[in-house]
């Protein structure tokens, strides 16, 4: 699966491309093998775990595997219609609050069959530990990879209900996927940077107002290799920076942004890091250093450790602000309206989804009575004289059955003929728990007992458990309660379903759908097979009208989501256009890239770019940017890539930041580092070969007194 793949990314990865004809390696294919790489970055695991389950081959360690899943209701989570699954995990969970299983936004794939022919892909949309406790179950939102609709996933893994296997990839699928979706939209060759990104072409330079005497006043007191990388990013329109430990990157990335808010750079700005605690130290450095009020400061993204940073935020800026008016609260309204509606068409589809003794019988014909009758029924039995009268008093043998099970008929010989009738109806009936077996032995597939093993992932500290469901959730606004959740979930009665004598869920998988075997006349003398066709058409009969119904609110319930969402937007896009710096991780601005479409930002920083996936970055960025700042280290940090095959055969993991630099790219390195006392910088100079101490400032970090020397090998 990688192979077809190698020799065009080595091109890109290695440098090969700077010696070749454009010509020869397009925009096009630069994108598509970006594409197809983050693409296996993604499904390789599940795809190689489903192979080795359906092969009995399968390491339990490698992938969570949960049986018996059956859709319990649904739930609305951040403004999107998700479907609640029970099931039974492959090992027991003891409890789910110290669990890394069903995390949220890990990737799922769902068997509605159990044998994977079938597949229908979701991710972990929200995780309540006391609901996981008390009833095994999870709420999911289905993926656009599907080609199936929400309400025909529905319906399969209603009818599949019991049947449907569940994996789980340990693959943070919410952060990379947005990626994935964006890079089949970009055409590189619109970009304004392409051939700098593709080609490894030097930048054109950019010598606009650093004659301004603001430029100087911000450039003092920085060394010559700051200075030089100072001057390289404001000159060039794709500058790098690389710096080891300590050399002031993010103070150079601050001294940029302030000396281009000084050239009056067509603003905002945007910032954006790896992780959550870079981007926080760098809009808190914007402010202090800069001096710019953080009115004009906002971060996009609720998961910030500094409080000073309150303010800044989108959402508690939405918030608070006048942008929250009427019209979102007409969208609200209207959203409220349409859940009402598919709540209440959801419990008319799960009573449609069986049938009643009762209600096969009113639905009987009087050809199909008259044959049940004679095939259950001596002909000399007085039922069979009783029938001109009542069709006489009730002009049909169907009317008179109505009226006695709906109560409404008093006169005895209708309620002894129907009597008669159920005793009929009764024998033909199909068995049941014969079909039910049927359906089971059909869909059996290899299931390793291992209830009794320990499961080690239950293992890890609730805190940490906790903390990492925050980090992921915090690119939303709130995030995951119970008294939240239980609000917006809907679960079927299922004790309800206890009343059907069958239910669609009872019959083998794939059967077809004849309608017209419900109008049979001679019904009494069916075989079994013909009797089972039967009663599936029966129910799918009275079934589908309720779906068609339910698919009709669930389209109208996703406009009026997807109305509010664009008025959020525009609202959020109102308050972006008016900052001057807004800061966002690269995960948050794969996630809200239509928002920073919408936006165009002409100059991206990037700190720790080093650390990006080359593609993630790529979706991230528009054709408007004129002016890229990679700033970073990759002799330090790679990205993280989970699939081995991708780092040794494909250079994965190399981002574009040091793909660039090997293509032998401009670049500027800052030398002189300010936080390791001269015996800890010493160790990096096998990577560092020109690194410098800043021995005025770094002697004055004292070693402890009450220690012999301040460094010890063990």
């Amino acid at each position: 699966m990688f192979k077809q793949y190698r020799i065009a990314f080595q091109l890109i990865k290695f440098g090969f491309l700077k010696c070749i004809n454009i010509n020869l390696f397009l925009g096009a294919d630069y994108m598509d093998t970006n594409y197809r790489l983050l693409r296996a970055e993604i499904y390789s695991a599940i795809q190689r775990g489903i192979q080795d389950y359906k092969a009995e081959a399968l390491d339990r360690r490698d992938m969570n595997v949960y049986f018996n899943v059956t859709l319990a209701g649904y739930h609305f989570a951040h403004s999107q219609f998700c479907l609640a699954l029970q099931f039974v995990p492959d090992k027991p969970v003891r409890n789910w609050a110290t669990s890394p299983q069903l995390m949220y936004g890990n990737l799922l794939c769902i068997s509605p069959n159990g044998k994977f022919d079938e597949i229908i892909w979701a991710t972990v949309a929200e995780r309540e530990e006391t609901i996981l406790n008390k009833s095994n179950i999870i709420m999911v939102q289905v993926c656009r990879e599907n080609n199936l609709t929400i309400s025909d996933i529905y319906d399969r893994l209603d009818v599949c209900g019991g049947q449907a296997v569940m994996v789980e990839s340990p693959t943070y699928f919410n952060a990379l996927y947005p990626s994935l979706a964006a890079l089949q939209e970009i055409n590189i060759e619109e970009f304004r940077l392409c051939k700098a990104i593709v080609n490894a072409h030097p930048s054109l330079p950019t010598c606009k107002n650093l004659d301004l005497p603001e430029i100087s006043l911000i450039s003092e007191g920085l060394d010559d290799s700051q200075n030089g990388a100072f001057l390289h990013s404001l000159t060039n329109n794709l500058a790098i920076i690389q710096g080891p430990p300590g050399t002031g990157k993010t103070f150079i990335g601050v001294k940029v942004v302030e000396a281009l808010l000084e050239m009056d750079v067509r603003t905002p700005i945007v910032v954006m890091t790896y992780k959550n605690h870079a981007l926080d130290e760098f809009l808190k450095h914007v402010i202090n250093i800069s001096g710019l009020d953080d009115e004009f400061v906002v971060r996009i993204g609720g998961r910030s450790s500094e409080r000073t940073l309150d303010q800044c935020n989108l959402n508690s800026r939405c918030y608070f602000s006048r942008y929250f008016g009427k019209e979102i609260y007409e969208a609200r309204a209207e959203i409220e309206k349409w859940k009402n509606l598919v709540e209440n068409q959801s419990y008319a589809v799960d009573s449609a989804s069986g049938i009643t003794f009762n209600d096969l019988l009113v639905s009987l014909t009087d050809d199909q009575i008259l044959s049940l009758l004679r095939s259950q029924v001596h002909q000399t039995h007085w039922v069979f004289k009783a029938v001109p009268s009542l069709i006489f008093v009730h002009r049909s043998l169907m009317e008179a059955t109505q009226k006695v099970v709906s109560g409404l008929e008093k006169n005895q010989k209708a309620i002894d003929f129907v009597k008669e009738v159920k005793k009929a109806l009764g024998r033909w009936i199909p068995d049941r728990k014969k079909l039910q077996g049927i359906r089971n032995f059909q869909g059996k597939l290899y299931q390793k007992n291992s209830k009794e093993e320990e499961n080690d992932a239950d293992k890890f500290d609730e805190e940490d458990i906790r903390l990492m469901q925050e980090s992921r959730m915090s690119l939303f606004q709130g995030s995951g309660n119970e008294e939240r959740i239980l609000q917006n979930l809907v679960l079927f009665d299922l004790s309800f379903r206890s009343n059907f004598s069958f239910r669609i869920s009872d019959f083998p998988d794939g059967m077809d759908t004849d309608v017209a075997i419900c109008d049979h006349p001679q019904i009494g003398f069916f075989n079994e097979g013909e009797k089972i066709r039967f009663m599936h058409a029966k129910i799918a009969k009275r079934r589908k009208p309720e779906i068609e119904k339910f698919e009709m609110l669930l389209s109208q319930l996703q406009f009026a989501l997807e109305k509010k969402k664009n008025l959020e937007d525009e609202r959020k896009l109102d308050i972006l256009e008016s900052a001057q710096v807004i800061g966002l991780t690269i995960t948050g601005a794969a996630m809200h890239r239509n928002l920073l479409k919408k936006l165009a930002p002409r100059t991206v920083i990037v700190e720790e770019a080093a650390e990006i996936l080359e593609a993630s970055l790529l979706s991230s960025l528009g054709p408007e940017v004129e002016r890229l700042i990679l700033i970073g280290d990759h002799k330090q940090l790679r990205p993280s890539v989970d699939t081995y095959e991708l780092k040794k055969n494909c250079g994965f993991d190399i981002s574009m930041m040091e793909r660039l630099i090997n293509c032998g790219f401009p670049y500027k390195a800052l030398k002189m580092q300010n936080r390791m006392r001269p015996e800890f910088s010493e160790l990096l100079l096998d990577i560092y070969p020109e690194l410098e101490d800043n021995l005025e400032l770094v002697l004055n970090n004292k070693p402890l007194p009450f220690m012999d020397k301040s460094m010890f090998f063990w």
